[in-house]
């Protein structure tokens, strides 16, 4: 048996098959480990992207809540009481200043209320969605965003109160194409949205904020969640999965090349180190 098998190990036992052998295991296992770095390093790349454009959105929505909260606590400090033309002019005077706002408003501890222009009444706020942070109170509304006569973002703190607009908050956290974002509240997960067509997130988008920081890869969409702020509002960035495939063949790609050189060179290395020893 021995010498039947003595002579084929000698056949193969030569620089060329050997050198073959190895290329080809070399190839095999690089490839493999090429595919996993591809992938990686397209996953980095697109948290990393997503990271940087949900800081700006929560930076720039932090600066708008920001001065909605300082006009607020102007209005507070104006000491006005009752609701007479010099204080309406007051009050109108004040508006012109303030950004963001389209009307504001107060109502006195005796019960007097007063405001720059239309605000929408208690009953009418039922039909707004409503969060609460500590002695905030945040009511919004996306089918009032065209409405010429009721505001769709409403605040209140204390007696004072302001009229906004969404589309202010839109501009804020506008994203690229194919890009999306969303402000979830901490009131059981509602979430802010801009057309009306949902107001709680779905399984993915639950998944994604359990999974803080990170990047989860849906069915369709890839998704980044920050860690949230002191009131538990959170911003959710997703994009879809173009862009994430494009980087994954082209890092796969660009390291399969270097894996397929690398294995080409063990193969020869393989080969001549055989060919010295003989």
């Amino acid at each position: 048996m021995n010498r039947q098998v003595l002579p084929w190990i000698k056949r193969f036992y030569q620089p060329q098959p050997v050198g073959w052998l190895c290329g080809l295991l070399s190839a095999l296992l690089l490839l493999c480990a090429a595919w996993q770095l591809g992938g990686w390093q397209a996953r980095e790349n697109e948290k990393a992207t997503l990271q940087a454009l949900h800081q700006q959105a929560v930076e720039r929505s932090r600066f708008f809540y920001g001065e909605l909260s300082e006009h607020l606590q102007a209005l507070e400090t104006a000491g006005l009481q009752g609701c007479s033309k010099e204080q309406r002019e007051q009050l109108l005077d004040l508006r012109r200043h303030l950004l963001y706002v389209r009307e504001i408003g107060y109502q006195a501890a005796q019960g007097t209320a007063c405001a720059t222009g239309r605000m929408p009444t208690a009953t009418e706020l039922e039909q707004y969605q409503h969060w609460r942070f500590g002695n905030l109170d945040l009511w919004w509304s996306p089918r009032r965003l065209d409405d010429p006569e009721l505001p769709s973002l409403v605040m209140k703190r204390h007696g004072a109160v302001l009229a906004s607009s969404l589309a202010y908050l839109q501009d804020q956290i506008a994203m690229p194409g194919g890009i999306e974002a969303l402000v979830i509240g901490p009131r059981d997960g509602q979430v802010m949205d801009f057309i009306g067509n949902t107001t709680r997130p779905t399984d993915e988008q639950l998944r994604a904020l359990e999974a803080a920081e990170q990047l989860l890869i849906g069915r369709q969409r890839v998704y980044f969640a920050g860690a949230g702020d002191a009131f538990g509002m959170r911003l959710l960035v997703s994009a879809d999965q173009t862009r994430l495939r494009s980087l994954q063949w082209q890092y796969r790609g660009l390291w399969a090349l270097a894996a397929l050189l690398l294995a080409g060179l063990t193969g020869r290395l393989a080969a001549l180190q055989l060919r010295r020893d003989q």
